[in-house]
């Protein structure tokens, strides 16, 4: 077997596992905002083995170079899409966005904004 090919399944392997590690993380989460920690390793380190063993495979082509371009569409953003989402999800369990005044200064909790 090639070099090439060995490194392209072990890429193969490990986006595998990390995908994988990712969807039991998911099954496991209490809430939304546990959750969405799982989503990040699956849309950045899978995507990205799967893309370079792509590209090992094929080399330097139209069809690796359109795959780049997704894999920095999910990496760039992904991490506005997790934002939103956990925004979205906060203002439907708690009604809005603003901190609550009286929680954040109750006894025992810490701030989750800097006092102005």
């Amino acid at each position: 077997m090639a070099p090439a090919a060995w490194a392209e399944n072990i890429l193969l392997v490990v986006g595998t596992i990390v995908a994988l590690a990712g969807c039991i993380g998911l099954l496991c989460a209490r809430n939304i905002f546990d959750r969405l920690h799982f989503l990040a390793p699956g849309a950045t380190i899978s995507a990205a083995c799967f893309v370079l063993a792509f590209w090992i495979q094929q080399g330097w082509s139209s069809a690796a170079a359109k795959a780049l371009i997704i894999l920095a569409l999910l990496v760039f953003g992904g991490s506005a899409l997790t934002h939103a989402t956990a925004r979205a999800a906060w203002v439907r369990r708690f009604g809005k966005w603003e901190p609550d005044v009286a929680r954040v200064n109750s006894p025992g909790v810490r701030p989750q904004v800097d006092p102005e």
